[in-house]
């Protein structure tokens, strides 16, 4: 039961994280609400990454998994921002940025969705 519910919702937050991604630029001020469901779900599912990851590997390299999703999402975090910035930038346009997060959300959903459980 809990394999199933944390498939659930790492597949439910990409999939919303693209999709409200893609609508936000289009939307102006009214999207704005939906700029802030965007980031609630990209930062609320990390503890049920760790859970994902600790079903699809073998018990031995949970220690391995965790530090390897720990060390993605520091990276993650710390680039992702400054390349929509640059993304905004170059393109004078924030659509490229939304288009960049919302690309790798659901290249996030392949992953996801392509991964076995052990």
């Amino acid at each position: 039961m809990l394999e199933r519910w944390t498939r659930a919702v790492v597949r439910f937050r990409f999939l919303v994280l693209a999709g409200v991604s893609a609508l936000v630029p289009f939307l102006g001020l009214t999207g704005l609400p939906l700029l802030v469901a965007a980031g609630f779900f990209a930062q609320f599912p990390f503890s049920v990454y760790y859970l994902f990851s600790a079903q699809v590997l073998p018990r031995r390299f949970g220690g391995t998994a965790y530090a390897f999703m720990n060390t993605i999402s520091l990276v993650g975090g710390a680039m992702s921002p400054g390349l929509a910035g640059l993304l905004a930038d170059v393109t004078g346009s924030f659509l490229a940025a939304f288009a960049m997060i919302s690309l790798t959300a659901l290249l996030g959903l392949g992953i996801v969705l392509s991964v076995r459980e052990r």
